[in-house]
Order: C-alpha cells, then structure tokens, then sequence
C-alpha cells in the first residue's frame, strides 16, 4: 500500500539540474575537487548513525504518489505481457 507520511521542519534541495538543453550543453560539469566539496558538504546533512558501517541506522525513502503509482503500473504492464507470452507458447 501507498504510504503517506507528512514532515513539517525540513531543508529542500532541489537536485534537479537541466544538463542538455535544444541539444546544448548548458550544464558547467563541477571539476574533481568541487564535486569532493559537494559529497563532504552533504554527508553532513546525514547522521551519524545513518553512515555507520556496523549496523547502521535503516534511512526509509518514500515514493511519491506519482512514482509509486507508475512503479505498480509498470509492474502490471510486465506481469501482463509475460502472461502473455506463457499463453502464446501453451
């Protein structure tokens, strides 16, 4: 089933970044130490026991509504079109 869970103090990042647009690079690639800077900045965010290596801290990541309903469609789509194919070859 759908989970619905609802945070109120919370920092969004948006992630998303356009790299290509009209076919052109529009995207300045981060050199080797700036994207060092970034995984070290970001691993700050994270706590302790979510990055312990021994028995670390389960860290739960919920679908959307939208994700989660195209992840059970695909899926059905799938289950339906090996069906299929078991029939086919009956």
């Amino acid at each position: 089933t759908y989970k619905m869970k609802f945070i109120k103090s919370f920092e969004a990042i948006d992630l998303h970044h356009n790299i290509y647009e009209n076919g052109k690079l529009v995207y300045q690639i981060p050199t080797e130490d700036e994207s060092r800077d970034y995984l070290a900045q970001g691993l700050q965010s994270i706590w302790d026991e979510n990055k312990r290596f021994l028995n670390p801290q389960e860290y739960p990541v919920d679908l959307s509504k939208a994700c989660w309903d195209n992840k059970h469609k695909r899926i059905f789509e799938v289950a339906e079109h090996v069906k299929e194919m078991e029939e086919d070859n009956d």
